[in-house]
């Protein structure tokens, strides 16, 4: 079996008010995408991870089957501002935790801005993700509202054909979601085929190698594996920071 432990590293900063409710519809695309792929091929299995940041960054929950992984809305408050470089870092921190020699895998940033809340320096955070993609089980994505996607790739050591942008509106964000849902088929696609990593996340030649299946039901927050989740006192504490 093919095990992936995947994280969404979703911003919820103030910025991101006016795009709530689809960046709520949003997270449930890529749910619904890594079921569909794990529901549709037994040798693919997801583990998901999911981090929110705004002025501080916080996991939601760890490794959660992705058959019974819940769904965020209650959880996604946009407030506050961007502790981009922090959240990308708690998450790395949480998946190599559990990770296995065996096992590969795959951070999704999803971000409107431009990090200003971090302890972590952006040196410190491209050095790490650069280590961890040199040992060839690690696939960084990075979708962000950036003019400049070579410059953000360069600063981060992320493949340039590993981001993408998205204009910053109810559309855009809904774009976004499906540009990503075609990565994450694209990315199970080639774990299928033996892949461990991959470079071209956002590249025609990937994203439209496997066609999409129909959305299901997605569980609710706080249902099955939602009651055993970290994710309600991580709620408390980023009330308390914002």
């Amino acid at each position: 079996m093919e095990t992936t432990r995947v994280a969404i590293v979703m911003d919820q900063s103030g910025s991101m008010v006016s795009i709530e409710k689809e960046a709520k519809t949003s997270f449930i695309e890529q749910l619904q995408t890594l079921r569909n792929l794990s529901a549709n091929d037994s040798n693919l299995k997801f583990l998901l991870t999911v981090v929110l940041f705004s002025n501080t960054a916080e996991v939601v929950y760890a490794d959660a089957p992705i058959e019974i992984a819940s769904d965020i809305s209650e959880s996604y408050r946009p407030d506050g501002g961007t502790a981009l470089n922090d959240s990308v870092m708690l998450a790395i921190d949480s998946v190599e935790k559990t990770l296995q020699e065996d096992e590969a895998a795959l951070i999704v940033i999803i971000t409107d801005g431009h990090e200003n809340a971090s302890k972590t320096k952006r040196p410190d955070l491209a050095e790490r993700i650069q280590a961890l993609q040199n040992k060839g089980n690690w696939t960084f994505t990075y979708m962000c509202t950036s003019d400049n996607l070579a410059e953000v790739a360069a600063k981060y050591n992320i493949p340039a054909a590993n981001t993408s942008g998205f204009v910053h509106s109810a559309t855009g964000m809904l774009a976004m979601s499906a540009d990503n849902s075609s990565m994450l088929r694209g990315y199970g696609h080639a774990r299928t085929g033996g892949a461990m990593s991959i470079s071209n996340a956002y590249s025609p030649d990937l994203t439209s190698s496997v066609s999409p299946t129909p959305l299901g039901s997605i569980t609710p927050a706080g249902d099955a594996f939602g009651d055993m989740l970290t994710g309600k006192e991580g709620e408390k504490e980023g009330k308390s920071a914002s």
